[in-house]
Parts: structure tokens; C-alpha cells; sequence
């Protein structure tokens, strides 16, 4: 080396890489080519290859060239000082230098291919990301869990308590029933023991008749051929065989009386067996096991073989089984009575079924059979008819579908001719010979013993004790109505305001003209049919009218002042309502409706209502619990002793007994099976629903039998379905009753223009599609007439 060379030591640098020498002059490149083989040191350049440097400072091929140098494998793990001093020492400035370095920095390295990849792109961690997902996992399940515990203890929690309550009364009810009926088996097995005493049974040592037999084997009988002896032995043994099967008839019918088992004694008949007896005896403990293992199937396997079973085996196999019908002079009854002749006819023909009906009037009709002038003597009349009335439902729809009324009636017609109807209804089915008239039930009391009723009766009307008739029933079918026994509430002061000889009132039992009330103050107080009719009436000849709807707002019409529900009466004559409001009034007809007597029947107890009752009773204002409006439950009887006909309200009772009796007697006599467990389950939930509905248990009551419009027809349809038959409301039915008021409206127009008649006439000789005809175009009549009038107003 010269000696004029400043000598350095600097990094290992491959001079066959260095891009920056690739740029120099052919002299240089000969000249570090030639130090190759010498030991590697950064030689300071001269002033020559300083200029040039220098001058291509600028070029970008030269930063380039220096960009490639510095990505180079041999210096990238070099410290960043010693890249400098050298890239500096080859000329380039510090901010040339620097740009180098950041875009060095920013470029991401790229391995070789055979590079591991787990080392080239190491798994980043997701901690955080994994937090984030268990913090929303567990946001949502909370969320979740909120919403799932609200609807459980909204809906699920209470139905479950529901059912366990049900359940457990159900268990109560059962554990009950088990009871009775193992009181029952034990003294039915000390009657059969005692009755079995009487059985004629084989002597243990017949040693008369032994040594009979000996003498005449060992000594022949010498009877010429002309004596009659043989023929009176014959005969005398005829006649104690035949006494001896007497005896023993007797013995096992009392043995079987005891057991209340019905089957036929041996020797009834030639074509039965002998065994019959035994055969029967095991159905009927097999039956008995049946009740241990499904008391609902338990009926079905009892009864005899000549009638279906009707409920309970027969307490006395020679009498026939007694239907009794209670009230059988109104529609309820009638059509009872008609039900049970079409069902048990021919059992009724042939002797083996008994229908007697009980009806405390002279004839035929219920409250159709009206009392113009009623004895005022009575506690109430007989009937609530008054003079005007008509009915509000057309007759197609309102009366019996297996019996139309005569052609030409009016579609909204009198009181005498719905009675008329119901004379026609009695003389078509022959059922007047079945109804004893006159005659009162003034008491009917369940017999556990015999497994019968017991029904007193009397003449109507007479208080002779000794003039009663006790006779037993196997069933009742009460049929009473519910029009007779009115209700008037109890309104403060009400005893004040009459203690005034100028003021009265009376309940709308006793209305039939408004004569009585022309130039007085007249209150009416009650929203439904009787209330609005007495207001129309009324209004026409008093001097004024207030008719009290407890629903209803303020309002004051032509004649007619209208006001809501009344706080109380004052004894100076005025009646304050609950707004405030007060009217001076002379008379007050209590339109308020009717309560439920059933006071003959002794183990149905009357009482107060209740939101819940273990027994069975009589609020006045409905019968709880029933299944199905119509079955007893929980009761000193049993369900399929007794059925209640006609007690909802809404429905109308022509439309509603026919299939209500057809149910009930299907179910006395085994042809349905109701799941009596499944219906007071049901009974029970709805009243339930309706104590969080009303504010107190008076008002669950009043509502219990009350049917609204649209769901009259579902609930007969769902009592057919009960009874298993095919039978439905019709169509036309459905879609008709809602316009009931419009069609009775248009009705009244045509009889008031005289155009009703000829609307009418001839129609029905057709059968019912004529009626139904008729009432559509009643209803389009009236629908054209509102168009226009809309189209007048417009």
C-alpha cells in the first residue's frame, strides 16, 4: 500500500455487492479488485472519486443502487451507525442517508421460500378478541335468562301452580270417592252375608233320605198299574221341585238386592244358562275392579242386557228405570221431555223406562202462558209477560229446529203465538200424556242408600202435609227456568224514599200496561228487554221518565231521560246517581232481572257468592260448579243422577235445550262418557279468569252463566261434539244473528206502513229455506234504507 493511504478498520464488505462501486471508474473497480486477497478496510477516497461521487449525488440511479445495497443479506444485521459512516464515506448527504434508512425501515422483510412459516408469520395473539367474545357470549345468555325467567313466571309458573292446585283438589275429590266406596263395599258384603244366611243349603248328613233310598232298594214297591200313586208322586215331586226353586229364587234375589246387582234368575228363561249367574257375577266384579283402575270407564261395564247402561246398576231389577223431568211445561222442559222419548222410546214403549214430568201450572207454555192480571195476594206472579211483548229474536231462529212455526207468522211475533207454538210442539211429540199439571216438587233429596231420588210433591197450591207423594227417581232433569224469582238490589234509602204514601215500587214481574203510571215520575232502572220496553211504554203517558243503565252515560231524548248507575234515594222523593246528578221521582219498576231457585232440591245449599267453593251451591246468581253449565260436581250426588237444563243466558232456550238434553241423557244412560275430572279442571280455570276480570265475586257470578253473541253457537257445537253426534249449528244461523236488532227494527217499520203481511204471507209452506229467504231481505231492505240516508247526509 502507499503510504500516503489512511488505513481504517470497517464492517466486511463484500466488494463484488457494493453497489456504490459498481459506479466508479474502470481504473478503481482493477484497483480494489486487485486488494481482494488483502484484509478488508475502508480506504478513504481521493479527491477524484470524490468529484464524481458528488456529481451523481443527485442521480436516482445512485440512491437506487444504495437502496439495494442497504437491503443486501450481508449487511442487514449491521448497526445502523456503521451504515451510515458508510454510505457517508461514499458521498451521500445525511438526509439522502436518513431517506434510506426510514424507507429501509418501512419495506417488510421477505424470507426465503424454505423459511419456517409458524417463524416467518407468528400467531398473534387474541386474548383481547377472545375476551370481547365471552363478554357478549355472557351478555346475551344474561339477556336471555331475563327474558326466559319473565315469561316463566308470567305465564309458565302460574299455569304450573294452576295445575298442581287442580290437581291436588282433584286427589281430595278422589281420595273421597275411594272412601265412600269402600264404606260402601263393607256394608254391601254384611248385607250379602246377611242375605246368604237365608240361602238353602245341602244338609250335611241326609240320613232320612239315605235310609229312604236303602228301604226302597232293598224293598220293591207293589203298585198295581191302576193306582195313581205313581202319578201323585209324580206330582208331589213336581211340586216341591218347583218349591224349591221358588225358595231359591227368593233367596239369591235377596242376595242380589243386597249386592244392587241386575242380572236374571235362573229358571227366567229356558234359552239362558245355567251358569248366567256366575257369568254376571264376575262382569260385575271385573266392573268393580275396572273403577280401581279407571273410574271413568267403571259405568260403562254396568247395566243389564236388555237397555243401555243407564248410569247405575238398577236397585230393583223388576221396576223400570224413572226419569222425572222438573218444570216440563216450558221450553226446558218440553223439549227435555221430546229428547228423552226420542233416546229412550222404544224402552218406554216396551215398559222397561219411565218418564214423568212435574209441571205447577194448569198448561203448557212456562212464561208464555201468561197472567194478564195477576193475583196480587201472591208473593209474585206466575209469569213476567206483560200485554205488549214481543218477541226480539226472529222465530226461525229463535224456536225448536226439529219444529218450525206455521207459515205466515210473523217473523217477530206475540206472546200468544209463541204459546200457540208450544201447544203445537206438545201435540206433535204426544207429550202431554207424560206431564202431570198441577203438581208442585217441593222437595227432592238424593238417597245413597237406594241410589235413588227421593221426590216429594203436592198439589200447586195446597198445604195439606198429608196430601205429599214421596216417589223415588234414578234421575233428574231440572227444567225450572229462571224467570219467576225476581231480584231487587238493595240501594241505600230506598226504605225511606216509600215510607211516603205517594210514592211505590214495584220489580217488572208485575208490569203489564203503562195505564197505572200516566201523570207520574216514573223511574225505570235496568238495561235489558223488559227496561227498555217499560221505558218506550211509559214515556207515553207519564209525566216524566228516567231510565237508570248503570253502562250507559247521560243523555235525554224526546221522552226519555237517561242516566247511569244510582248512588242512592233520599226521602224527599229524589233518586241521586253516582255522577252527581238527581231526579225527583213517584214510581220506580225495577227491571233487574231474575235470580236461580232451586230450593226443592234440600242438599244444594243457597249462599252467598263466593270466589271459591269445595261444594256444590246456590249463589241465586249461578249454580257452581257445574260441568258444562249442565253436570254437578262436587255434590252429595252423583253427576249422572242429575242435570241442570237451560240456565245460560244469551242463548235462546228453544235453540238450546234440544241438544243440552240430548248430552245429559246420553250420559245417564252410558252412551257418552264426560271426563268429569278434565271439566272441573276446566270450570275452575275460568273462574279464575274471571275473578281477574271482575271486581268482586257478586259479579263473577252474574257473568258465570251469561253468553255473549259470538260465542252462543261455538257452545252449543262444542255440547254436540260432547254428545258424539253430528249435528251443527247451521251457517245461515250464525251469519243472521248478529243483525237481529237491525232485522227487528225493519220489521217494526213494515208493520207500522201495514207491508208486513204481505211480506210474510204463504211464506214456510216451503220448508225453512223460505224463512231464511224472507229475513235476508228484511236485512237488505234496511241496509239500502241506511245507504241512503248516509248518501242524503253526505
Amino acid at each position: 500500500m502507499s503510504s500516503q493511504d489512511t488505513v481504517t478498520m470497517q464492517p466486511i464488505v463484500s466488494p463484488s455487492t457494493d453497489p456504490v462501486e459498481a459506479l466508479a471508474t474502470p481504473s478503481t473497480q482493477t484497483q480494489e479488485s486487485q486488494e481482494a486477497t488483502q484484509p478488508t478496510m475502508t480506504i478513504t477516497p481521493n479527491n477524484d472519486e470524490q468529484k464524481i461521487f458528488e456529481d451523481q449525488q443527485g442521480s436516482s440511479e445512485l440512491v437506487s443502487k444504495a437502496q439495494s445495497f442497504l437491503e443486501s443479506p450481508e449487511l442487514k444485521d449491521t448497526d445502523s451507525q456503521s451504515k451510515t459512516q458508510y454510505l457517508a464515506g461514499k458521498g451521500l448527504s445525511g438526509e439522502t442517508i436518513d431517506e434510506l434508512q426510514q424507507a429501509l425501515a418501512s419495506i417488510p422483510i421477505v424470507p426465503p421460500r424454505t423459511y419456517p412459516e409458524a417463524l416467518v408469520s407468528p400467531t398473534r395473539s387474541r386474548l383481547f378478541e377472545s375476551l370481547v367474545t365471552v363478554y357478549y357470549f355472557f351478555t346475551y345468555a344474561a339477556g336471555a335468562s331475563a327474558v326466559l325467567t319473565w315469561v316463566y313466571s308470567k305465564f309458565v309458573f302460574p299455569r304450573w301452580v294452576k295445575m298442581i292446585t287442580a290437581k291436588r283438589r282433584l286427589r281430595e275429590h278422589q281420595f273421597g270417592l275411594l272412601k265412600r266406596l269402600t264404606e260402601d263395599l263393607s256394608e254391601h258384603r254384611s248385607k250379602c252375608l246377611t242375605a246368604s244366611m237365608i240361602v238353602p243349603t245341602e244338609d250335611s248328613k241326609p240320613a232320612i233320605v239315605t235310609r229312604l233310598q236303602e228301604l226302597s232298594s232293598q224293598v220293591p214297591l207293589t203298585i198295581s198299574k191302576t193306582s195313581k200313586q205313581p202319578t201323585l208322586q209324580s206330582l208331589s215331586d213336581l211340586t216341591g221341585y218347583l218349591s224349591s226353586q221358588i225358595h231359591l229364587n227368593s233367596a239369591l234375589d235377596a242376595a242380589a238386592r243386597a249386592y244392587q246387582f241386575q242380572f236374571s234368575m235362573p229358571g227366567a228363561a229356558a234359552s239362558q244358562p245355567k251358569n248366567e249367574i256366575h257369568e254376571q257375577l264376575k262382569k260385575d266384579i271385573r266392573s268393580l275392579k275396572g273403577l280401581l283402575i279407571n273410574r271413568r270407564t267403571f259405568m260403562q261395564g254396568l247395566g243389564g242386557s236388555i237397555m243401555p247402561n243407564l248410569g247405575r246398576p238398577l236397585t230393583h231389577p223388576s221396576r223400570p228405570r224413572r226419569f222425572a223431568v222438573i218444570g216440563s211445561g216450558g221450553a226446558a222442559g218440553l223439549g227435555t221431555l221430546k229428547v228423552l222419548l226420542d233416546e229412550l222410546g222404544d224402552y218406554v214403549r216396551a215398559g222397561e223406562v219411565e218418564v214423568v214430568g212435574f209441571e205447577q201450572r194448569e198448561d203448557v207454555g212456562g212464561v208464555w202462558l201468561a197472567e194478564p192480571r195477576p193475583d196480587p195476594s201472591k208473593k209474585w206472579p206466575e209469569t213476567p209477560v206483560y200485554d205488549s211483548l214481543t218477541t226480539n229474536v226472529p222465530h226461525p231462529i229463535m224456536f225448536f229446529p226439529s219444529h218450525l212455526a206455521p207459515p205466515s207468522t210473523p217473523l217477530f211475533t206475540c206472546y200468544q203465538t209463541v204459546n200457540n207454538y208450544m201447544r203445537g210442539y206438545v201435540d206433535r211429540f204426544n207429550l202431554r200424556k207424560h206431564i202431570r199439571f198441577n203438581t208442585q216438587v217441593v222437595a227432592a233429596t238424593w238417597d245413597d242408600s237406594i241410589y235413588q231420588w227421593k221426590v216429594t210433591t203436592q198439589h200447586y197450591g195446597s198445604h195439606n202435609e198429608e196430601a205429599k207423594d214421596v216417589t223415588q227417581f234414578d234421575h233428574l232433569l231440572v227444567a225450572n227456568g229462571h224467570y219467576r224469582h225476581p231480584f231487587i238490589p238493595d240501594i241505600d234509602g230506598l226504605d225511606e224514599w216509600v215510607s211516603s204514601n205517594s210514592r211505590s215500587y214495584i220489580h217488572s214481574i208485575w208490569y203489564r200496561i203503562p195505564d197505572p203510571y200516566r201523570g207520574h215520575d216514573v223511574l225505570i232502572i235496568g238495561g235489558g228487554r223488559s227496561g227498555v220496553d217499560c221505558s218506550d211504554e211509559i214515556s207515553t203517558v207519564a209525566r216524566k221518565t228516567v231510565h237508570s243503565v248503570r253502562s250507559l252515560g247521560d243523555q235525554e231524548f224526546e221522552h226519555i231521560i237517561q242516566r247511569g248507575a244510582i248512588s242512592h234515594f233520599t226521602p224527599d222523593g229524589f233518586v241521586h246517581f253516582k255522577n252527581g246528578k238527581s231526579e225527583y221521582v213517584d214510581r220506580v219498576i225495577f227491571a233487574t232481572g231474575y235470580q236461580y231457585d232451586c230450593s226443592f232440591l234440600t242438599q244444594l245449599p243457597v249462599q252467598e257468592p263466593q270466589y271459591t267453593s269445595g261444594h256444590l251451591y246456590n249463589s241465586r246468581f249461578h249454580i257452581y260448579p257445574l260441568a258444562l253449565h249442565m253436570f254437578p260436581l262436587r255434590a252429595a250426588f252423583p253427576p249422572n243422577s242429575l242435570a241442570f237444563i237451560g240456565l245460560p243466558i244469551g242463548i235462546t232456550v228453544f235453540s238450546l235445550v234440544e241438544v243440552q238434553a240430548t248430552l245429559a241423557i246420553r250420559q245417564m244412560t252410558g252412551g257418552v262418557s264426560l271426563d268429569f275430572d278434565y271439566e272441573l279442571a276446566r270450570t275452575l280455570e275460568r273462574n279464575e279468569a274471571l275473578q281477574k276480570e271482575r271486581p268482586s265475586a257478586l259479579e263473577v257470578a252474574r257473568a258465570w252463566h251469561r253468553f255473549a253473541h259470538d260465542r252462543t253457537y261455538d257452545f252449543l257445537d262444542l255440547l254436540w261434539r260432547k254428545a258424539n253426534d253430528s249435528r251443527r249449528i247451521p251457517r245461515w244461523k250464525r251469519e243472521l244473528m248478529p243483525e237481529g236488532y237491525v232485522m227487528r227494527a225493519e220489521w217494526r217499520e213494515l208493520e207500522r206502513l201495514g207491508l208486513a203481511k204481505k211480506w210474510v204471507h204463504g211464506v214456510g209452506k216451503g220448508g225453512i229455506q223460505e224463512w231464511i229467504d224472507l229475513m235476508w231481505r228484511v236485512v237488505q231492505r234496511a241496509k239500502e234504507k241506511q245507504r241512503r240516508d248516509m248518501a242524503l247526509l253526505i
